[in-house]
């Protein structure tokens, strides 16, 4: 928590950072590089997991170039962790090591999340546009879609805590202990969905999207 706090008040994250189109393109293909992965492992193809696990190498130097170009030193930081785990993660794949490899997996998950949260200006339009399709699948009571869009909100929660650590990003940080509830929320609308409670998810949405206008009001 220091290091970080040190890295903020050395370099706050800008506004000029890269697009958000950019951030989303890779941020996408990296989880289904992962996901290829762990199904490589699983079913015992380590060649193809050796060639994935050099996929991911590639996309996280490019993450990296991406921070030091945007002079975000949070995103420069995690970025740099991620390379690093990729390069372990070849050793472990060249090894056939699946236990080593699972736990690898789950900590590039963390560091993904941790690069998301130091793109705050990302976040928020990830997030505006699931609370849009949130909306739009509860209207048509598509359960698939709305479990989905309320996992993520749900995961979301702990991204847009992380990225209160920056100050400059935000005229303040009042919403903060609204938004941690957004983490159980999330999963109360998967066991809404679950039981057909429609009337328990269009309040919660409203809740949600309450907590969400106070947060997104907050950016400088």
């Amino acid at each position: 928590m220091l290091l970080i706090t040190l890295i903020l008040s050395i370099n706050p994250l800008s506004a000029d950072a890269t697009d958000n189109a950019t951030l989303s393109t890779l941020f996408e293909k990296y989880e289904v590089t992962m996901d290829q992965y762990i199904k490589d492992i699983t079913s015992g193809e380590w060649n193809r997991a050796y060639a994935n696990a050099n996929s991911l190498i590639n996309q996280s130097k490019t993450l990296h170039d991406l921070a030091i170009a945007d002079q975000n030193e949070i995103f420069e930081y995690y970025a740099s962790n991620l390379y690093h785990h990729c390069l372990e993660l070849r050793n472990v794949s060249m090894n056939k090591n699946a236990v080593e490899a699972i736990y690898l997996i789950n900590i590039l998950l963390g560091h993904i999340e941790q690069i998301q949260a130091a793109n705050p200006f990302w976040l928020k339009e990830h997030v505006r546009n699931q609370i849009l399709i949130l909306e739009k699948a509860i209207s048509v009571h598509d359960k698939n879609a709305v479990r989905d869009s309320a996992e993520i909100i749900h995961t979301s929660a702990i991204k847009i805590t992380l990225s209160a650590l920056n100050p400059n990003v935000y005229m303040h940080t009042r919403w903060l202990s609204n938004v941690v509830g957004i983490n159980r929320i999330g999963d109360e609308i998967i066991g809404d969905v679950n039981n057909d409670n429609w009337d328990n998810i269009k309040d919660k949405f409203i809740h949600i999207k309450h907590i969400f206008n106070r947060w997104y009001s907050s950016f400088k």
